[in-house]
């Protein structure tokens, strides 16, 4: 592990030493984006698994899950597991002492009777673990990073049950960047005085090159990391220029090598680069490129080339889009939903078929444009409820509000029916709240 690496890890293990301390706090809300994340949870990964001495017992339920219950059973197994680690630390009894003084072996009861749910279980298990050890160590913190939620409500349903036994010697820890914290806050009812937020960001990319300095072998793939780690942490500090350079010599290096996946990551950070510079030509070379060299790949030499070709048509699509070339760039918009499409990736494929709906409208192709909308609700269908009212459904519902009048009565109605089951009856309210870009006219002209 680098210096860097260490220094870090030792700030977030003093910022939840500190927290501890606080007998009034309840919550750690760790914000952490992108990179850092990884850091944070090797962190917690760590203290859970007492590779970092701890005198506070970590909970780390880290799994996907739809539904509360289905969660809390995973975070039982959590607890388990730290308990099992926890025992080499406890004077628990040994028979052939027992005139020493001990606590008993705790044996975790997983069926109290036949009606309690994975949520009671655990909070059950929690209690009783904390009465029984509760001397031994300083606090009890379960820490819920789920990678994947997949309904909001559920993940409301669960914290809120778990925070109610929060105690001074239970606390809770989340991951604000990755768990909706927004609604559970304002369940709670809890007073801001008991959450703390600790900020952990803008160091990821340091530590990576840190790494990557650190390394005993130093060879073109490692100067071609480099660089593609520096041309993100320049477009993070918003030096653009210093992000082309940097990814030019990492696509250089990619070329050099006759890399393609590497070559198709560098062309999409020159492409990034371009549209923050709002070169909108040369971010269209760049993706085009790119998708040139992705549909020379095979799915024997690489699995995830469709996913390559898929984005590069989505970033041609945006660079052309940007460039208010609405007819090339609806066009961009299907192959790229068509790709996500083949690989269930619904919600790109909706998003893809949204945007070539603005595009069909702007450029007056009405039927086309209500074609291409359908298709994107039925994508839509196929995408986690809770998602729809939280993503951008009410801009496409608005989109298609302007153009249903040119259509039948009966699809006008089979629209509007779709619109109450997926925003609810008062769709129109939040379509009508939302105010459409005026759109500047198709720009002629090609891109060689």
């Amino acid at each position: 592990m680098s210096q860097l690496m260490q220094q870090k890890i030792s700030e977030l293990d003093m910022a939840l030493t500190e927290f501890t301390m606080q007998p009034e706090k309840r919550i750690l809300l760790l914000h952490a984006t992108d990179n850092d994340f990884k850091v944070a949870y090797q962190f917690l990964s760590m203290r859970a698994a007492y590779k970092i001495e701890s005198v506070d017992v970590i909970v780390l339920a880290d799994s996907p899950f739809t539904e509360a219950e289905q969660y809390a059973n995973q975070a039982v197994v959590a607890l388990c597991q730290a308990y099992d680690r926890l025992k080499p630390l406890l004077p628990i009894g040994d028979p052939e002492f027992p005139d020493e003084p001990s606590l008993p072996d705790w044996q975790p009861e997983f069926i109290a009777d036949d009606g309690e749910t994975g949520i009671a279980r655990f909070n059950r298990l929690t209690q009783e673990l904390t009465h029984l050890y509760g001397d031994y160590f300083d606090k009890l913190m379960l820490f819920f990073i789920p990678p994947t939620v997949a309904s909001a409500d559920e993940w409301v349903l669960c914290m809120t049950a778990l925070a109610e036994q929060l105690t001074n010697k239970i606390r809770l820890g989340l991951i604000d960047n990755l768990t909706p914290f927004s609604p559970l806050r304002q369940v709670l009812d809890l007073p801001d005085s008991s959450i703390e937020q600790v900020c952990f960001q803008g160091q990821s990319y340091d530590m990576m090159l840190g790494v990557l300095d650190e390394l005993a072998q130093q060879d073109e793939l490692v100067d071609y990391r480099r660089y593609l780690t520096q041309t993100f942490q320049y477009q993070s500090q918003q030096a653009p220029e210093k992000a082309l350079q940097a990814a030019q010599s990492a696509l250089q290096i990619a070329q050099q090598q006759q890399l393609k996946e590497a070559q198709v990551v560098a062309l999409t950070a020159l492409y990034a680069t371009c549209v923050s510079l709002q070169d909108y030509e040369q971010a269209q070379q760049h993706t085009r490129q790119a998708l040139s060299v992705a549909q020379t790949v095979t799915t024997e030499e690489l699995p995830a080339r469709d996913q390559l070709e898929a984005m590069a048509y989505i970033n041609l699509a945006t660079a052309e889009f940007l460039s208010c070339r609405y007819d090339p760039s609806a066009a961009s918009y299907l192959a790229a939903a068509q790709l996500f499409q083949h690989q269930e990736n619904w919600m790109m494929s909706y998003e893809s078929l949204r945007m070539r709906v603005l595009c069909l409208t702007r450029l007056k192709q009405y039927d086309k444009a209500w074609e291409s909308g359908a298709d994107a609700l039925v994508a839509v269908y196929q995408t986690p409820e809770d998602l729809w009212q939280s993503g951008t459904l009410a801009y496409l519902g608005k989109n298609m509000q302007q153009i249903s009048p040119r259509q039948p009565k009966d699809e006008q109605q089979i629209f509007s029916a779709h619109m109450a089951e997926l925003l609810g009856e008062q769709w129109q309210q939040l379509t009508d709240a939302i105010d459409m870009p005026d759109l500047p006219p198709q720009q002629e002209g090609s891109i060689a």
